[in-house]
């Protein structure tokens, strides 16, 4: 028959070792959940930053190269179904760029609908000779209004979920503004 100082001594150990087997599962737990926040965030951040828009400036040193003279001493001029090199440089040189706020939307999902959303965003268009039309904001507003209420919560979940709304957003600019719009920037989005 075990005296009862033993019985108090095995029931001491017993619960020290099971506060210790506590802390060491929580401390677990906490670690993978830092990892996986850590790995969702770098994730989140290969996918959703977008390719830069210009390139690097050559440097200011290198001077440009001369083209070549003809035989006659006149440059070659290209014929009528062809374009000179300047023309062609000029067309495929980037666009100047301009960023158009889009006015702050806020709706329900369609599941849940006690879900909503709040979404923030601008368009980054390319900038014109002539003016951008003025409408080009509110109508794109106004689909991203009616494509938000066709999303579930569930269209949210996760880095893919997220990457497939944006893409779905800069296809719905793309194509109200026949290729003017280049990409919706999302400055917030928040669901509640």
């Amino acid at each position: 028959c075990p005296s009862s100082e033993g019985m108090a001594a095995n029931s001491e150990s017993s619960h020290h070792s099971a506060s210790g087997g506590l802390k060491s599962l929580i401390i677990a737990v906490l670690g993978v959940t830092m990892l996986g926040l850590g790995g969702g965030y770098g994730a989140a951040t290969l996918l959703l930053v977008p390719e830069a828009a210009t390139p690097a400036p050559a440097p200011a040193d290198e001077k440009p190269t001369e083209k070549p003279a003809e035989a006659d001493g006149e440059a070659a001029k290209p014929s009528e179904g062809e374009t000179s090199p300047e023309t062609a440089e000029a067309e495929s040189a980037p666009a100047e760029l301009v960023v158009v706020p889009l006015q702050t939307i806020t709706t329900n999902l369609k599941e849940p609908s006690t879900v909503w959303v709040r979404f923030e965003g601008s368009l980054l268009v390319r900038k014109r000779e002539e003016a951008t039309p003025p409408d080009l904001a509110l109508r794109i507003s106004q689909h991203v209004l009616a494509y938000l209420r066709t999303l579930k919560l569930t269209d949210f979940e996760g880095t893919h979920g997220l990457y497939a709304v944006h893409q779905d957003l800069n296809e719905i600019a793309a194509s109200l503004s026949d290729g003017l719009a280049s990409e919706v920037l999302i400055s917030s989005l928040v669901l509640e």
